[in-house]
């Protein structure tokens, strides 16, 4: 009986590690020429089963890009290293979701703006995920990631804007802390007006 269930134990242990290292490298086959990175997101989310979150805002992701990567086991990291070079566009991979945000300023600006940092949340505590927060004073966007933190450029007195649907927007200037933190409560109008087809 006590062998039985350490065999048992055994083999799921190694299913288990099956599954986490197959995680980390996919098959890829890519052939895309002049193609929005969107379509191809789309394209890696079928090929692989990440699913990715950002912000419609990010205009990079409309940019087109010629990749052509067929490769067994190919490491999600350096696929996305390769179609994103060059966009500015960081990643943080958390299971299967990949949260995509923009570090690049828009405009210029005569020194470097601080980076401010925090966490999203609903009124539950729970963090939210694809929030968009807009500089409205320098105009650099960032979504929040799957652990709903964030990382902005934004300088003392800028504003920030957090956006979400089905969360009402919410906005603050900042001060002299570098970390501030989010709580959103839920928009029941807007939810109300959401139609699902």
């Amino acid at each position: 009986m006590k062998k039985r269930f350490s065999k048992k134990l055994l083999l799921s242990v190694i299913v288990s590690l099956g599954f986490v290292f197959s995680s980390f490298a996919q098959d890829i086959n890519l052939n895309y020429r002049e193609t929005p990175i969107k379509t191809i997101l789309k394209e890696i989310t079928g090929q692989t089963g990440y699913s990715f979150v950002y912000s419609d805002a990010i205009k990079e992701l409309d940019k087109k890009v010629t990749l052509n990567r067929v490769e067994k086991n190919a490491d999600i990291n350096s696929v996305l290293k390769e179609l994103l070079v060059g966009t500015g566009i960081t990643w943080n991979i958390k299971g299967k979701q990949i949260a995509l945000q923009n570090s690049v300023v828009k405009g210029s600006a005569k020194t470097a703006p601080e980076r401010v940092k925090g966490y999203v949340s609903d009124s539950d505590g729970e963090p939210l995920v694809g929030v968009t927060i807009v500089n409205k004073t320098n105009g650099v966007i960032a979504a929040t990631d799957v652990d709903g933190n964030y990382i902005i450029s934004a300088d003392e007195g800028d504003l920030l804007s957090f956006s979400l649907i089905g969360m009402s927007a919410y906005e603050v200037y900042v001060g002299k802390s570098n970390v501030i933190n989010a709580v959103m409560t839920e928009d029941i109008i807007a939810l109300d007006d959401v139609v699902v087809t």
